[in-house]
């Protein structure tokens, strides 16, 4: 099975379709300069889909508006869907382990 596995991510984005949730996970890692400071470095952008009830409701909890954004850990595998009306395949990355870090 393909996993993936997202650590110290932001969850943003976050569409609540009442049965599934959607949302976009964005991961920086933070690197040090030669000179010693920090920077914030780009790695990925991901749609993420969430079926799961109980996980559903750990974020209906924390979400406070629109513009909210999550920093997460959170795990899961890929699964593709034909689009009916496209015949398009998608690939999805159906989270099943999710943590809302403070």
């Amino acid at each position: 099975m393909n996993k993936f596995t997202f650590s110290n991510s932001i969850l943003k984005s976050i569409k609540d379709y009442d049965s599934v949730i959607k949302a976009t996970v964005v991961d920086r890692r933070v690197e040090q300069m030669p000179d010693g400071n920090l920077r914030s470095k780009f790695v990925a952008s991901r749609q993420v889909t969430i079926f799961d009830p109980e996980l559903q409701k750990l974020l209906r909890q924390n979400i406070t508006d629109v513009d909210t954004e999550l920093v997460i850990n959170a795990s899961g595998y890929f699964s593709s869907t034909l689009s009916e009306k496209t015949k398009m395949w998608y690939d999805n990355q159906v989270v099943t382990e999710l943590e809302v870090l403070v």
